[in-house]
């Protein structure tokens, strides 16, 4: 299933310069408030992708490297065509705009990106150091004073999910409270082992191990979940946003540039967290094979 961005995570209106609101003005004259509405959101979702702050973006910010690099991310986030065609029509709208007043000289080749980016490549593997995930996982358990996406009781577990048992994004946001269970082969306390069932890519299923450190953590994570909202039903979200909805891959991104802001570390993607994963159970002395079982991968290799 596609995840979609929805409005309130682009960068707000409130905060985009004054070219925005002058630009949009001049479309009024002759575009349907729906059209307006739908580049006002082409242009700062690009502005997302590119990891452009409102305060900082400016005409030539739109050129033709940041928007081939921005539709690629689109793509790999696996963003309908529909969406990405109207981002590039709302920065073609808005270059042409600023052309017209003087404020950039020349237009990006928009019939090259029409035409279509070419396809995402495989990235090379980038997973974090040891060190690096460290300060992730200490960063995790503390509150941050610049992003109210952060939730330390539900970061930790959520963080170890991705990096430990190295799901994908959108396997964690499908996942629900039902999906943790109890496996008990002999009737005693000591016998009692818990795993996560993932339905994956393909509607493919693979049970995970829990570690009790990381029962423990999910069990303070539930703790805090129903003293700010409810205790929830089998069927809800495993781990939910501040406002108590199921995460989309693009909240995960959002809520992971955060983090990592936070830890003072480079920004990374999700799927670092997977070759994270991957490396530590080869260096722990797995075969490929099982790894791939692990991962959900329909062959061992790097993701």
């Amino acid at each position: 299933m596609v995840s979609v961005m929805t409005r309130k995570e682009l960068p707000p209106e409130s905060e985009m310069p004054r070219v925005y609101r002058d630009w949009l003005e001049h479309l009024r004259k002759d575009k349907k408030r729906s059209t307006l509405d739908a580049y006002g959101d082409g242009l700062r979702r690009f502005l997302f992708y590119a990891e452009i702050h409102p305060s900082l973006f400016e005409p030539s910010s739109v050129d033709q490297a940041t928007l081939s690099d921005s539709i690629r991310l689109m793509r790999l986030d696996g963003l309908e065509r529909s969406t990405i065609k109207s981002t590039i029509a709302a920065a073609k709208s808005f270059c042409e705009f600023c052309q017209e007043q003087g404020l950039i000289d020349g237009l990006p080749n928009f019939t090259m990106l029409r035409r279509g980016v070419p396809p995402a490549t495989r990235l090379d593997p980038d997973p974090y150091h040891p060190g690096e995930l460290q300060d992730l996982f200490a960063t995790a358990r503390e509150p941050s004073q610049r992003h109210k996406v952060r939730w330390p009781e539900r970061d930790f577990p959520m963080l170890s999910f991705l990096a430990v048992l190295g799901l994908r994004g959108q396997e964690l946001c499908d996942a629900n409270c039902d999906w943790i269970r109890e496996e008990r082969y002999v009737d005693t306390d000591e016998a009692r082992n818990w795993t996560l069932h993932i339905q994956g890519e393909r509607r493919r299923c693979r049970q995970l191990p829990l570690s009790w450190e990381l029962l423990k953590a999910f069990d303070q994570w539930e703790q805090s979940r129903s003293e700010r909202f409810w205790h929830p039903s089998s069927y809800r979200p495993l781990f939910v946003t501040n406002d108590d909805e199921r995460f989309t891959v693009e909240r995960l991104r959002y809520w992971l540039k955060g983090l990592q802001q936070d830890a003072g570390l480079r920004h990374r993607p999700l799927k670092a967290f997977r070759q994270t994963a991957q490396l530590q159970w080869e260096n722990s002395g797995l075969t490929a094979s099982q790894i791939s079982r692990f991962l959900g991968n329909s062959k061992p290799d790097w993701l």
